[in-house]
């Protein structure tokens, strides 16, 4: 067996080099690898329940309706928006206010729900329903988002009203 010499045991300067400049490079590395931070979202659920007496025909039958959500950074626009406004020509009504929309045929007794991550910017929901008769029907709701919780609303769409409600805010969304 040979004995250890100093050069087994002790590292040469072009080890220690490599092994500093190794080193230092490693959270160099781990900082690209998270990249940017994610975006903040706040987690919405929508359930949609519809009677069965909704939209009424001129025969006297229920008929589907077109109900639209919005989500909005401030509800100053939406809310001195007419119906036809929203109808025609939404996003150039809401302008920068106008954060995202979805828009669905909801049929006579219809129950459904909807779930999707919004950006942290949306402060407010907001609901309209084209009913035939929307001169007289309360076409129009709307409710705050809870920041920093995950948001269950419950939107009813009646004979001749639509409405909009918080169920619960929560910061357990989905875990078991």
């Amino acid at each position: 067996m040979r004995p250890l010499t100093r050069s087994l045991l002790l590292p040469t300067r072009r080890s220690l080099l490599a092994g500093m400049a190794v080193g230092a490079g490693a959270p160099l590395v781990a900082a690209c690898s998270l990249g940017p931070p994610a975006a903040k979202t706040t987690s919405l659920e929508f359930g949609i329940e519809a009677d069965q007496e909704i939209n009424l025909n001129a025969n006297g039958d229920p008929s589907p309706i077109v109900l639209r959500i919005y989500e909005l950074k401030t509800k100053n626009a939406f809310e001195q928006a007419s119906f036809f406004e929203l109808l025609d020509s939404d996003t150039a009504k809401l302008g920068a206010d106008l954060v995202a929309k979805r828009e669905f045929e909801v049929k006579p007794g219809e129950k459904s729900s909807v779930k999707r991550d919004s950006p942290a910017e949306a402060k407010h929901i907001g609901v309209i329903a084209g009913f035939r008769q929307i001169e007289v029907a309360q076409w129009r709701a709307l409710v705050d988002i809870v920041p920093d919780r995950d948001n269950a609303f419950l939107i009813t769409v009646r004979a001749l009203a639509v409405r909009i409600e918080l169920q619960r805010a929560s910061r357990n969304f989905g875990l078991i």
